[in-house]
């Protein structure tokens, strides 16, 4: 899982603590010291959710933001406001937490609002034979049911709605909540090796593919490198 922090006015010596805390339960941080700057990030990466650190005029930091992006949103504030509390949810966001922070449970929040924003699409991915339904975590082949690990199913989801386009390990460890930046690339290796088994079966086309190099493919035809 990544998500992007927003931490303008949090003092210069804090600024590491959250990404830290963070980093040890496997999410990936993205800081950005201002809005502009933090609006510029989402734009190039995809994000579970964006973490806006004390802000000065949350309420006007959440509707820019709210106004391009669907990402959940977490406010964290040094203390407990009600009105502003208010405020903040009524311009967009999904969360308002008082700092100091339980880490763990602001780790289950996260994930809790990643599982939400996705309930809702229950529409069917579909590549030759191959058929997910992210919303119930659903996937069969040709009518037969694959049962997958649930970082094997963020691995292949993302996969599946990027058929046909080489994905990087950094790519793909952005999307599994437990994978950790490279070098420790092998869990990734290990989830698509994984995949691979229960996907290419004796006898069905193959679609996941490796592209030496440069990462792996899922596609009805064989990427155009050799060695795949």
């Amino acid at each position: 899982m990544r998500v992007l922090l927003l931490n303008g006015s949090t003092p210069v010596t804090d600024r590491d603590a959250l990404p830290r805390e963070l980093s040890t339960r496997r999410i990936r941080v993205d800081s950005a010291a201002t809005v502009n700057e933090g609006i510029a990030l989402a734009e190039r990466k995809r994000f579970a959710a964006i973490l806006i650190a004390r802000p000065e005029r949350p309420a006007e930091v959440i509707k820019r933001i709210r106004a391009g992006f669907g990402t959940p949103i977490v406010v964290l504030r040094e203390v407990e406001d009600l009105t502003e509390t208010i405020e903040c949810l009524e311009s967009g966001a999904d969360e308002v937490l008082v700092q100091p922070l339980n880490v763990d449970e602001l780790v289950a929040r996260l994930r809790s609002l990643a599982r939400r924003c996705h309930s809702g699409d229950r529409k069917a991915l579909r590549l030759d034979g191959l058929e997910m339904i992210p919303a119930e975590q659903h996937l069969q082949r040709d009518g037969a049911t694959i049962l997958l690990s649930d970082r094997e199913f963020e691995v292949l989801e993302y996969m599946m709605r990027h058929h046909d386009r080489v994905l990087s390990h950094n790519e793909l460890a952005d999307q599994v909540s437990s994978a950790e930046p490279d070098p420790y690339a092998n869990e990734i290796d290990s989830i698509v090796t994984s995949l691979r088994s229960k996907l290419n079966l004796p006898g069905k086309k193959r679609l996941l593919h490796n592209v030496p190099g440069r990462g792996y493919m899922l596609s009805e035809m064989p990427p155009l490198t050799p060695g795949a």
